[in-house]
């Protein structure tokens, strides 16, 4: 989170769940690959043809393209005094509080997560759908979690 001049915060979302789904798909396909790799005279024949070696590279490339594809959307947050900023490298919307209906936060789904772990739905006037924010998925989610609960008090 960086503190600007005008008091905003700034969360970023966050890509290092990407990279280690992609280390622990890639090692378990080694380990597969070396004990289900057969020896003949001194090479090693790699068991390519296998359902679990093919299912395990669709999962590393699926994960690759999530990762290529948030780290090239780069989304951000930004709360200011009187607004909150929703922002990708393509797309800037600034919400002011005034325009804010309602702030509705939920506890994360599942138990895995942290306490903080939540998920914000933000209803906006003269919009049919809300802003969802999953908390975890951003940096610095505690401190994200309590700038949204405070909005929410506000309303």
């Amino acid at each position: 989170m960086e503190n600007q001049a005008n008091n905003e915060k700034k969360f970023t979302q966050r890509l290092d769940f990407y990279a280690q789904a992609i280390a622990a798909y890639s090692i378990i396909l080694v380990i597969f690959l070396v004990l289900y790799g057969i020896i003949n005279e001194g090479t090693i024949t790699l068991a390519l043809h296998k359902p679990v070696v093919i299912l395990m590279i669709v999962f590393i490339f699926i994960t690759a393209s999530m990762l290529l594809i948030t780290s090239i959307y780069r989304r951000q947050i930004i709360i200011g005094e009187n607004y909150i900023i929703f922002k990708n490298r393509f797309n800037i919307k600034k919400i002011d509080f005034s325009d804010i209906v309602s702030v509705k936060i939920g506890k994360s789904p599942t138990k895995v997560m942290n306490n903080n772990a939540s998920i914000v739905r933000i209803k906006v006037k003269n919009k049919k759908k809300f802003y969802m924010i999953r908390t975890a998925s951003f940096d610095h989610d505690k401190e994200l979690y309590t700038a949204l609960c405070e909005i929410k008090s506000m309303k």
